[in-house]
């Protein structure tokens, strides 16, 4: 009969001690899948991949949206002394010293077809002057300003992005589903190569039992004379074969077991470790 519920000795050993008396948890095959999807490394890359190109989707989405841009030049003073020449042909030395400041306010928008910006903007500076040459303060302005930005002879690099970038995202998309779907895949197989394992080993000790008995029958007929020497010792040869084959059933059973140990150890350390850097607990602290 196919096993389905396989108890796994390891109990959480990784992390937490099994403690005397205590019963061991079983797992199904849904529990393995559901953690392997979930806490395992292989999962945890394929989940960063999948935020990290969805946000580069985002990004390049908000490329062709309207952009309300703010720049300018914080209050820059600046001083030096240089040479002047006086109305009477002498040359002397002032002082030369101001602050400047601008500000700009824009609107742009890119239309990905031709490659073409659009844009609307507005600028004000202000100059401050200092020492010798007095104190006055200039300001200038551009009200509106409104044009636009195409390059002719260039690769236009937006309309073939926005054929591209889409394709890209569904490929991560899909990559994603195919990354878990994988990791599902390697614990199935792991589970049922020891559902695989055990199953032979019911086949091979029944074949065991079968041929034991007809050997047995096969001796009492040697002695009645109504089989030959050689026919028994093929019987016998038959039963080491089926206790050879037993053998090897078990140790495919303890490989089995191995692997799938491992591979659920591994997975219970992840989600451990996952956990404690979530609640900021040692290791991650």
């Amino acid at each position: 009969m196919l096993i389905y519920r396989i108890s796994l000795l390891l109990a959480f050993f990784c992390f937490v001690p099994s403690m005397p008396g205590q019963a061991q948890p079983v797992y199904n095959l849904t529990d393995i899948i559901a953690v392997a999807q979930r806490a395992s490394i292989r999962a945890l890359i394929a989940k960063n991949t999948r935020q990290n190109r969805f946000w580069q989707y985002r990004t390049y989405l908000s490329n062709f949206k309207p952009q309300l841009l703010l720049d300018g030049n914080l209050p820059n003073f600046s001083r030096a002394i240089l040479q002047n020449r006086n109305d009477d042909g002498s040359i002397g030395f002032i002082d030369v010293s101001n602050l400047n400041t601008d500000l700009g306010l824009s609107l742009r928008q890119t239309i990905a077809a031709t490659g073409t910006e659009i844009f609307v903007s507005s600028t004000l500076a202000r100059l401050q002057n200092f020492g010798d040459i007095g104190g006055n303060t200039q300001y200038s302005s551009n009200l509106v300003q409104v044009g636009l930005t195409q390059a002719l002879f260039n690769f236009n690099a937006s309309r073939w992005e926005r054929r591209i970038e889409p394709i890209r995202y569904e490929e991560s998309v899909k990559k994603y589903s195919e990354d878990i779907e994988g990791i599902a895949i390697e614990a199935t197989t792991l589970f049922f190569d020891l559902i695989d394992a055990q199953t032979n080993l019911e086949i091979a000790q029944t074949n065991l039992a079968n041929n034991d008995t007809i050997f047995q029958i096969g001796q009492q007929r040697y002695e009645l004379g109504t089989i030959t020497e050689n026919d028994l010792l093929q019987l016998q040869l038959n039963v080491l074969n089926a206790s050879q084959q037993v053998s090897q059933a078990r140790l495919s059973i303890e490989t089995s077991t191995l692997a799938l140990k491992v591979f659920w150890a591994i997975l219970m350390r992840q989600a451990a470790f996952n956990w404690c850097c979530l609640h900021k607990s040692p290791p991650c602290r």
